[in-house]
């Protein structure tokens, strides 16, 4: 009972499909990499759905990107 993010990808062999590659990640663990890379001294990284909520902000006031501004 996890989210994950799920990357696939149709493979051809010139216009014959056969395979599709894929991966998948759990977002917990994306979110403790993500948290951990500081950008110079300042800065940080985000991740968002496509609805620009945020998945995380080291901020957790930060609810959604066009909140912010």
């Amino acid at each position: 009972n996890a989210d994950v993010i799920t990357y696939s990808k149709a493979v051809y062999f010139g216009d014959k499909l056969i395979g599709i590659a894929g991966g998948e990640i759990f977002v917990d663990d994306f979110i403790k990499e993500i948290a951990s890379i500081k950008i110079n001294k300042t800065g940080y990284m985000t991740l968002m759905d496509n609805n620009f909520n945020f998945l995380y902000h080291p901020n957790k006031d930060f609810k959604n990107l066009n909140g912010i501004f």
